[in-house]
């Protein structure tokens, strides 16, 4: 249906009462029907209850007939004198899925008008905002859902067994891929200590997954525009990142650059400069334009009004926690951890304590609202150029890991090692430690002041008077 057809004029109960007849005089489009039109869209009480009996007896994997049908329903003469005016003005199922999309955006622009008069009757803005929220969702078309009977749950479990295994989010490190069940609704934290590389690994991330075909959003608190399209052609180009800060550009650089551009310029990705917008701001704005996977880099700098850092986390962290779920969005918050604690050893160097889900700064609450949880530092304290470790702390659907990932600032990417039979993975790890050990302790060595004791006149004494000529 065109978007400027006067939505007043369509019959919304033919269109219902046509889809009611369709699965009546065929059972074979009940399927089709249900994966696309949830009951709450059918206006109409009698097309209402049909459906949901026809759906019912579906999922338990009963036959559906008028016969069944009625007696689910619990009509009598009136209702089968009903369905068969249905069924007799309904020749043929062919065009159900047409009558379905008319009764689906019926629906919508019901929800549309509802929504609009919500917002004319707040008054305050605290309950403006959450109309508008409720309006910008019936925009995008999200349905209402209702409760589950037992019975429903069991049968849909069943009939998912029979489908293919489920699209997760890919992250593009084959141990994530293969231990995180990632959906749409879900909410990740991505944790890590300053200069870890969080904002390098969540656009790493992002951008494959837009590749995947998936709508990202990712809302930047901190960095420009400017900087994060820098990295982001690094990253797909090759060209190392400096290299594009200094315009030191060779003609192979120009050649990859240009094509990276034209293939990322077909992204369904969005950078949004995010700084200074709250909760609402982003959950609005995110639901108004389709996203399915958002990034908020990062967590800790969303405003609110709460008066103590605490407060303002943790009212951030359950307002995303909320929406996720209810809009079938996947939301990806990074967080700053606390400051790394550190152990002194015997031999007066410092082995840094590796962070755990108690880390994330602020507040708990992103601890319990999270599905799953990241975290990111650097294998080796005090070298940058260290592998970093990742790992999974807290995953609800499965198993925790830990794995490495090689860090090629330069390139702007991260690439999970592989450890060998020779475990050169962890010597090369342990080599690099003894390596900044041995820095430290050269350069405290360097910068040590020794004393020693002056002997009979071996040397001028620089305490004793000195004799000032005329």
């Amino acid at each position: 249906m065109s978007e400027d057809i006067n939505l007043l004029t369509v019959d919304s109960l033919g269109a219902e009462q046509s889809v009611i007849g369709s699965m009546l005089i065929d059972a074979r489009c009940i399927k089709a029907v249900m994966a696309e039109l949830p009951a709450a869209d059918l206006a109409d009480g009698p097309c209402r209850n049909t459906y949901q009996a026809i759906r019912r007896l579906s999922l338990e994997g009963k036959a559906v007939d008028p016969v069944l049908v009625q007696e689910a329903v619990g009509g009598g003469q009136d209702w089968s004198k009903w369905a068969a005016s249905l069924m007799e003005a309904t020749p043929t199922a062919a065009n159900v899925m047409e009558y379905v999309r008319i009764v689906k955006e019926c629906a919508q622009y019901r929800r549309l008008r509802e929504g609009a008069s919500r917002v004319l009757e707040t008054t305050t803005l605290a309950d403006a905002r959450q109309a508008a929220q409720a309006l910008s969702a019936a925009a995008v078309g999200q349905e209402v859902r209702t409760g589950s009977t037992a019975s429903e749950l069991a049968a849909a479990f069943w009939e998912r067994l029979k489908a293919p295994k489920p699209d997760y989010i890919p992250w593009g490190i084959e141990t994530a891929d293969a231990k995180v069940c990632a959906q749409l609704g879900d909410m990740i934290l991505l944790g890590g200590y300053p200069s870890a590389g969080k904002t390098l690994l969540s656009l790493q991330f992002a951008l494959l997954q837009a590749q995947k075909g998936y709508k990202i959003g990712y809302y930047s608190l901190e960095t420009t525009d400017i900087k994060v399209t820098d990295r982001i052609m690094s990253h797909l180009s090759g060209v190392p990142l400096w290299r594009i800060k200094d315009r030191a550009l060779s003609d192979a650089d120009y050649q990859a650059l240009a094509k990276t551009t034209a293939s990322f310029a077909s992204l369904p990705f969005e950078l949004v400069e995010a700084s200074g917008w709250t909760a609402d701001d982003i959950t609005a704005h995110a639901i108004s334009r389709g996203y399915q996977i958002i990034y908020i880099d990062y967590l800790q700098l969303v405003p609110g009004p709460e008066k103590s850092n605490y407060e303002r986390v943790s009212t951030t962290s359950r307002k995303l926690k909320m929406f996720a779920p209810r809009h079938r969005v996947a939301v990806v918050a990074l967080a700053q951890l606390s400051r790394p604690d550190k152990v002194n050893k015997k031999d007066g160097t410092q082995v840094l304590i590796p962070p755990t889900m108690q880390s994330f700064k602020e507040s708990g609450q992103m601890e319990q609202d999270a599905d799953a949880a990241f975290l990111l530092w650097e294998s080796v304290p005090d070298d940058y150029r260290s592998p970093r470790k990742f790992k999974l702390g807290k995953n609800k659907e499965g198993e925790r890991f830990t794995t490495m990932l090689a860090f090629d600032g330069a390139r702007q990417r991260m690439v999970e090692m592989e450890e060998g039979p020779d475990n050169s993975v962890a010597n090369d790890l342990a080599a690099r430690g003894q390596a900044v050990k041995a820095a430290n302790r050269a350069t405290a060595q360097a910068n040590q002041v020794t004393f020693r004791e002056l002997v009979g006149a071996e040397e001028e004494n620089p305490f004793e008077p000195q004799e000032v000529s005329a």
